[in-house]
């Protein structure tokens, strides 16, 4: 028996209705799907993003990132684990940086920090205990604040300082780090303390200092009744002593002339003052009579008029000479002479009448 052409119509209608129905179904479970993979893997970014600030020591941006992933994972059996880790880092987290905010004063940010937690994890255990701690004041002190454990901070730093300073002996500077100190905390022993120690040592070194100074002054006043001897005022011998002492010093610097080699003298076409500038200058630096370095050489100096545009050049070259033999070389090459005094040789003219040439 053949079907009626309506009645395949309308079996052939009532096929297309259903699958296109259930084309539409797949096509939302499959966008369901890939919205949930996607929130997964934003979650897990999140994650690693928390894990590198808190390796960085950022607790605030590390637990900020977990609650992110927490708020992103989407509920289902297959994040259930998971999620438990994720949980676990931010409660962790979160319950370490409260501590160190609660040890540090700042109390308000600490039970922000644990109430953050119980919102999540209500029966979080280190949370419910360290939130009954700070609302202990046996435990925690109601006074203290992040100033005060800023100052506490701020005073073991000067004390310590100068602790250092006072090692060193630089009783000043440590007594300016103790100082610092007291104004932050007036009623700190320990600044006290070491105010004490510093003022003992000052007080040691003014007690040496007095000894010192009282010996020096008493010194003196004995030094009043030395006997001084007496001067010798007998025109005729201090004549004699003042003339020996120009002979001796008269023969120390012949002695310097002739004892003075120099072992190579060359003067192409130089002046009298740069001859007599050179000879001064090898003469001290081989004087082997002498042992203190200002004592060492011969003066030699010139009179005004010896070196003018009309004086002659020198040309010298001559190795091995002795200091007194250039003298000779270079004053006859001038038109000049020179005499030997008691601390020096004088260049002058050779019209000057002296008596005394060398």
């Amino acid at each position: 028996m053949m079907a009626s052409p309506s009645c395949l119509e309308a079996g052939s209608s009532g096929g297309v209705g259903g699958s296109a129905s259930g084309n539409a179904v797949r096509s939302v479970a499959e966008n369901e799907v890939v919205r949930r993979k996607a929130l997964v893997d934003e979650a897990y970014e999140a994650v690693a993003r928390g894990d590198a600030l808190a390796a960085e020591g950022d607790y605030e941006g590390a637990i900020a990132e977990y609650r992110v992933a927490l708020d992103t994972l989407p509920k289902a059996p297959m994040t259930g684990e998971s999620r438990e880790i994720i949980l676990a880092r931010y409660t962790d987290t979160s319950v370490e940086l409260a501590q160190q905010r609660a040890d540090n004063g700042r109390y308000g940010d600490a039970r922000a920090l644990l109430e953050g937690v119980l919102e999540v994890d209500p029966e979080n255990a280190p949370a419910n205990k360290l939130l009954a701690e700070i609302n202990d004041p046996e435990i925690y002190n109601p006074a203290m604040s992040a100033a005060h454990v800023a100052d506490v901070q701020r005073v073991t730093e000067l004390l310590r300082l100068a602790e250092d300073f006072y090692e060193l002996g630089q009783y000043e500077e440590a007594e300016a780090q103790v100082t610092q100190a007291l104004r932050i905390d007036r009623t700190n022993s320990a600044a006290r303390r070491m105010m004490v120690r510093i003022n003992g040592e000052k007080n040691r070194y003014y007690q040496d200092a007095r000894v010192h100074t009282r010996s020096r002054m008493l010194a003196a006043v004995d030094a009043t009744w030395e006997s001084q001897v007496p001067v010798r005022d007998i025109r005729n011998i201090a004549g004699r002593e003042v003339e020996g002492e120009r002979s001796r010093g008269k023969k120390a610097v012949g002695a310097k002339l002739n004892t003075i080699v120099i072992p190579k003298i060359q003067f192409i076409d130089a002046t009298v003052s740069e001859a007599i500038e050179f000879l001064k200058i090898r003469s001290r630096d081989l004087d082997t009579l002498e042992t203190r370095i200002e004592d060492k050489g011969v003066n030699i100096l010139l009179k005004a008029s010896v070196d003018g545009p009309e004086t002659p050049r020198i040309s010298l070259d001559v190795v091995n000479m002795p200091l007194g033999e250039a003298l000779r070389y270079v004053t006859d090459m001038a038109g000049l002479k020179f005499k030997i005094e008691q601390f020096a040789v004088l260049i002058v003219p050779i019209t000057d009448v002296t008596s005394d040439l060398y």
